[in-house]
């Protein structure tokens, strides 16, 4: 997968840090990429902790998926997905997810 600035991520890990015990993503939350460097093969965020969060592009998959166009079917699995797993872990999910699952469902 080809990463470039301005491509929108969602977070589907709370990235839990190590130092501090901070959730430093939102479930469900989406993410603007600030800067990929290729030759450190790593990209930027601002997360809920830093300005400028690096992430290796090999740990893509652990936190985040790539924003595209979803059927309502996916999009409502993916919404019941993000919920459930901030609710047992005791985790902050977007809030904005429960208003569109709401949307979905009516």
């Amino acid at each position: 997968m080809e990463l470039k600035k301005g491509d929108i991520l969602i977070a589907v890990d709370p990235c839990i840090m190590d130092f501090s015990k901070e959730q430093g993503l939102i479930l469900g939350k989406e993410y603007e990429i600030l800067e990929v460097d290729s030759k450190r093969k790593t990209f930027y965020i601002k997360s809920e902790v830093f300005e400028d969060h690096e992430f290796d592009l090999k740990s893509f998959d652990e936190f985040f998926k790539l924003k595209t166009e979803q059927s309502k079917t996916e999009r409502l699995k993916e919404i019941q997905f993000l919920i459930m797993r901030a609710y047992e872990n005791g985790q902050k999910v977007e809030l904005s997810l429960i208003s569109e699952l709401l949307n979905i469902i009516k």
